[in-house]
Formats: structure tokens, sequence, C-alpha cells
């Protein structure tokens, strides 16, 4: 397979980044992946590049143009401080576009302050997409 450049960066392998990561390809796009555990790499098929770091530390990401990226997907379990951590050195470094997910809407301000663009719970995107589904099946 030839790889050209990654439309995306996806730092976090867990449930949610695996869904994504797989969402983003069926698009078209090719993903560069940093997840701290090297298993987290298994079972990913299609276009992508897999970095075994820790994010806090970010010695992968020092060595990547963020600014190269659509956007840069932040995808970390953890402590909300660790989110605004990561949310900020990325902003630093140069990532155009950031989307972080949080766990609760207290963490929203604190994400959004830090450099990114947008700061969305799983709970609100499941929300939206029921309420969109419902509308859809009353036409």
């Amino acid at each position: 397979m030839v790889f050209s450049v990654a439309n995306y960066l996806v730092i976090g392998a867990g449930g949610f980044g695996r869904r994504l990561i797989c969402a983003l390809q069926h698009t078209g796009g090719c993903v560069d992946v940093i997840d701290k555990e090297a298993s987290a790499s298994c079972g990913l098929e299609g276009c992508y590049r897999f970095f075994c770091d820790n994010a806090l530390n970010l010695s992968t990401v020092r060595r990547l143009d963020l600014s190269s990226y659509a956007c840069c997907f932040l995808c970390v379990g953890g402590e909300s401080w660790m989110r605004s951590q990561i949310t900020a050195r990325l902003h630093q470094a140069g990532a155009k576009r950031i989307i972080v997910r949080i766990y609760d809407d207290k963490e929203r301000k604190t994400i959004l302050s830090a450099g990114a663009e947008e700061a969305v719970s799983v709970e609100q995107l499941a929300s939206e997409a029921l309420v969109a589904l419902l509308q859809k099946t009353k036409e």
C-alpha cells in the first residue's frame, strides 16, 4: 500500500478512538494514530500509521508536522487536566484544528481555552443523533 500524507491525527485508540479511526477511513482519509499501548494497533486496518507514545510527553508529536493535518482528534481517557495539557501542547505545536472528546460538560470551558476548536462528549453526540433519527422517522 502506498501511504500518502495523513489527513488526520487521532491520539488515543481506545473504543471511541478506534471507531473514529474507522469512520475517518471510510471517508477516504488517511490517519496517523498515537497511543501509549502498542497493542492498540491490533486489528486496525486501512490507511494508517501507528506511533506508540505517551501523549503527555509528545515526543512523536514533535516529529510530526501538526499543521499538515486537517484535524487532530484527542480521544484519551484519564483525568481532565491531562486532556487540557495535551490540547495546549497540540495548539502550541501548530495544530490547525483540534477536537477533543470530553467526559463531562464541566471540562468544556477548560478544553476550549487550551486551544481546542470543539469539545464534544459521547453523550452529546448520541443524543443529537437520536433526535435526528427521531425527526427523520417522523417524515
